[in-house]
């Protein structure tokens, strides 16, 4: 049943973390992540004298999807996740359910690109703290692909219908779309993005060289390359078969979410770049790394699966400042995850690594 608020609080709705507690309550929230693969934290000290404490969050989809969030750590003896939509200057409350064991998903709802959204995750019982991970659905991928070109943009004005863009000005809230398209190279970059500004979305697109040839050699053929860019998003792409999955260089806040970089030399491989977000992301079996990260700061990789790669699962190099949580790294030939000469503000957690493990060398004590 929907609740309708008066208009004076929307503004919570835009404050990306706030937690809002009980006044006598010693509560904290945060989140790690971007949308749609983020992972909450909410919880309560000892030194808190009511039951609960609140966390709260926005959502704002780029595309129409099911959202939810699943229970994965519980701290006292639930938490209860209520969301609201803002909708012609109003707010209302959508849903309301509680989780109370671990697995447990909140009701799922769907929700619409055009409008913004925001949850509270209230924290209920003794003090401790609990981790909800969020979980959205979105409308599949097509089955079938249409064939086009390699696309080369090298500036804003590059994109162009010519240039595989479907729809989108640029704009921050209306992003140029590049989408549908099967694209298979192996002496030039799939999708190359040189110098632009303009906010883009690479989804739904099957990229592809000849990398499982027994006569194939390293050319440095990427099935995307983004340089000197800043505004990308790359979603539900597979790029696979090629030297490199994703090859980002010199750019700045780019988001890639579910997708699969699986059989290349690199899954991943990102140079001198900056705000990064990668979650739900797959690289494996992979000639060398499933993701290679150098030189970079401030970035995220949640969510993410690097299985069965010949060298290293990630492979980090003088970087600082980021967050690797609920990762898999496994089966990977030399080591899990290798820090080389890395600086401080890396925080890493909850991830399952097997024997594979993880190796330090040179890098910050804090």
């Amino acid at each position: 049943m929907r609740k309708t608020i008066a208009a004076f609080v929307i503004a919570v709705a835009f404050v990306s973390v706030t937690a809002y507690v009980a006044t006598d309550a010693t509560a904290w929230g945060d989140q790690t992540g971007t949308f749609p693969n983020r992972v909450f934290e909410v919880g309560k000290s000892e030194h808190g004298s009511t039951d609960w404490a609140i966390f709260v969050a926005t959502i704002n989809p780029t595309t129409d999807c099911y959202w939810r969030v699943e229970l994965i750590v519980l701290g006292g003896s639930a938490v209860e996740v209520t969301v609201h939509e803002i909708r012609e200057g109003l707010q209302e409350e959508i849903s309301q359910s509680e989780v109370k064991e671990v697995g447990e998903l909140s009701e799922e709802l769907p929700l619409e690109a055009a409008f913004i959204y925001y949850a509270t995750f209230k924290y209920i019982g003794k003090p401790g703290t609990s981790f909800l991970a969020e979980r959205v659905e979105i409308s599949a991928p097509p089955t079938e692909y249409v064939p086009h070109d390699p696309i080369s943009i090298y500036s804003d004005d590059g994109f162009t219908e010519e240039n595989g863009v479907v729809g989108g000005s640029g704009a921050f809230e209306d992003p140029y779309v590049i989408s549908g398209w099967e694209i298979y190279s192996t002496t030039t970059h799939c999708i190359h993005v040189y110098g632009t500004n303009a906010r883009y979305v690479l989804r739904d697109c099957f990229l592809h060289g000849d990398l499982e040839t027994e006569d194939h050699y390293y050319q440095g053929v990427s099935n995307i390359l983004i340089e000197y860019s800043t505004g990308a998003a790359v979603e539900r792409v597979k790029a696979v078969n090629n030297d490199l999955g994703l090859d980002i260089r010199s750019s700045s806040t780019v988001r890639v979410s579910d997708s699969d970089f699986s059989s290349n030399w690199y899954g991943i491989h990102v140079k001198d770049s900056a705000a990064l977000d990668f979650g739900g992301v797959v690289a494996g079996d992979c000639k060398w790394a499933g993701m290679y990260l150098g030189s970079s700061n401030y970035f995220t990789i949640v969510g993410c699966t690097f299985e069965s790669n010949r060298q290293q699962g990630i492979n980090l190099w003088a970087s600082a400042f980021g967050t690797i949580s609920d990762n898999t790294v496994t089966d990977n030939g030399e080591v899990g995850i290798m820090f080389l000469s890395c600086g401080q503000g890396i925080e890493m957690y909850r991830s399952a690594i097997d024997y594979d493990g993880v190796f330090l060398l040179n890098c910050a004590a804090e």
